[in-house]
């Protein structure tokens, strides 16, 4: 397992289209994120998936994955960050666990323009785990 799957490995989406769900359907399918290797194989599978329309306009009808992607505005019902892989990982090349990153930025009230931003934050705040 690489490391981009560590940070994206429980993030998965229900895939659907708008012009479906419109006319009543609701088929789609559940991928999960650290199955592609980055945005555009992660786009060609959801192509694919409705390749019975022209230009799908994706629904993300449902998505199982941590907060931490929800708060920093990553995944809505119809927005996927196209910078998902490569913020995965900047958070999976940090020094840090994801844990203690989620963890951070539900302190600083989670959202941040920049992950960066966030990582650097962290490293002046961060001063380890402590046992009792």
């Amino acid at each position: 397992m690489t490391k981009l799957q560590n940070c994206l490995e429980d993030f998965q989406i229900y895939v659907g289209t708008y012009s479906k769900y419109n006319s009543g359907i609701i088929y789609g399918s559940w991928l999960k994120l650290s199955d592609y290797s980055d945005y555009d194989k992660l786009l060609e599978a959801m192509q694919e998936l409705h390749q019975d329309e022209e230009e799908p306009e994706f629904m993300y009808q449902d998505y199982e994955c941590s907060q931490f992607f929800i708060k920093q505005k990553l995944i809505s019902e119809c927005y996927l960050s196209t910078d998902i892989y490569e913020i995965a990982e900047q958070i999976n090349s940090s020094d840090y666990d994801f844990e203690v990153i989620e963890a951070y930025a539900e302190c600083m009230s989670y959202y941040h323009e920049d992950v960066s931003d966030l990582l650097e934050s962290l490293s002046d705040s961060y001063y380890g785990e402590y046992s009792f």
